[in-house]
């Protein structure tokens, strides 16, 4: 048999591929690929998402996961209601909210396509710099215009963050504990959706609040997220390149995959036909 002398991990596509280097000196893939560059089950038994090897990165994850949901959920439920009080017409607050949900799909659209370009951290660490951001215009808006610029702004890089987000989550960890993080991350989250609904208010009347605090401390949430995401998860990304022959590879089966997916349903089809 080959001597290994050493090895390293990369991704490709989500997955993670271990190579060898071989008497040769060139690599090749051994064992079957597994999704994301996580530890190996054994390392996880005992402590699961919270194991050494994962309590980093579950920590970071859970700090996204709950101040995206803070951040969201605080800000489009109350939306209506403050272009309500600021616009003095109900009518035209509807409108501006309904053009403000519909800058959402072109936010999902950007960054499925991101994803692939930049990476699913980079992406959604942009895409939560840019929610803060807009979020910051959003409480200092004082026209009509504004308010629709800043919510349009703050609804697509919000719901991109959003599909970062869901596509990063269940990658960062090994297959027997993938479910438990992801699920625990997406139920601490929830407890944030709980609790801004019902902060905004109280930061409205106070004395020394009203929209600008209140989009300022989402503002905050987001930028707390992005470096969450940033830095706690930086060591789920791979640093080995990908050599052309495997990128190749990839995109060869992929296609095959899409062909072969075609096929069936075109059979499916004709059957029932």
């Amino acid at each position: 048999s080959k001597d290994m002398t050493s090895q390293r991990r990369i991704i490709f596509e989500g997955e993670a591929l271990t190579l060898y280097a071989v008497e040769t000196g060139s690599w090749e893939i051994t064992g079957e690929a597994t999704v994301g560059v996580v530890p190996e089950a054994d390392q996880v038994a005992t402590g699961g998402i919270w194991s050494a090897s994962l309590r980093a990165r579950t920590a970071g994850l859970w700090v996204v996961w709950f101040c995206i949901n803070f951040s969201y959920y605080g800000a489009f439920i109350w939306i209506p209601t403050i272009l309500d009080e600021r616009l003095s017409a109900m009518t035209k607050s509807f409108e501006y909210t309904l053009i403000i949900t519909l800058a959402q799909l072109p936010g999902y659209a950007v960054a499925a396509v991101l994803i692939e370009l930049w990476g699913r951290r980079s992406t959604l660490a942009t895409f939560l710099v840019g929610s803060a951001a807009a979020a910051w215009f959003f409480g200092q808006a004082a026209t009509g215009t504004e308010l629709l610029t800043a919510g349009c702004a703050l609804s697509f890089f919000n719901l991109g963050a959003w599909g970062a987000l869901y596509a990063i989550t269940p990658e960062i960890y090994p297959t027997s504990v993938r479910g438990a993080g992801a699920g625990a991350a997406a139920g601490f989250g929830r407890i944030a959706s709980i609790i801004a609904p019902f902060a905004v208010p109280f930061v409205l009347a106070a004395s020394w609040g009203g929209q600008g605090v209140v989009f300022t401390i989402f503002a905050a949430s987001f930028l707390l997220a992005a470096a969450a995401a940033f830095l706690v998860l930086a060591a789920f990304e791979a640093v080995a390149p990908l050599p052309a022959a495997f990128q190749a590879l990839g995109e060869t089966l992929a296609r095959l995959g899409v062909a072969a997916g075609w096929w069936r349903a075109c059979r499916t089809w004709a059957r029932r036909g």
